[in-house]
């Protein structure tokens, strides 16, 4: 079997660099109510990810684990 360090290693391996669209909306329009984008991110980056995440907070740039499901996972294997 896996030890725990192996176990977070798979689980976090699928999630490295992914981010869903409703954790950054507010920094690429309204940061900190300025209804301005935050200014320590790239204009290029906002770009592509306002294009990403076109339908505000509905889409996402990728799929992700929802807290429950990962809850149930880290559960399963014995983590919580």
């Amino acid at each position: 079997g896996f030890d725990e360090r192996e176990i977070v290693s798979l689980l976090g391996k699928h999630n490295i660099g992914k981010i869903d669209s409703e954790f950054i909306q507010k920094r690429l329009s309204d940061f900190k109510g300025t209804r301005q984008p935050d200014p320590t991110i790239s204009p290029d980056f906002i770009t592509k990810m306002k294009m990403s995440c076109q339908d505000n907070n509905k889409t996402t740039t990728q799929p992700s684990l929802s807290m429950a499901t990962l809850e149930m996972t880290e559960s399963a294997v014995g983590m919580l």
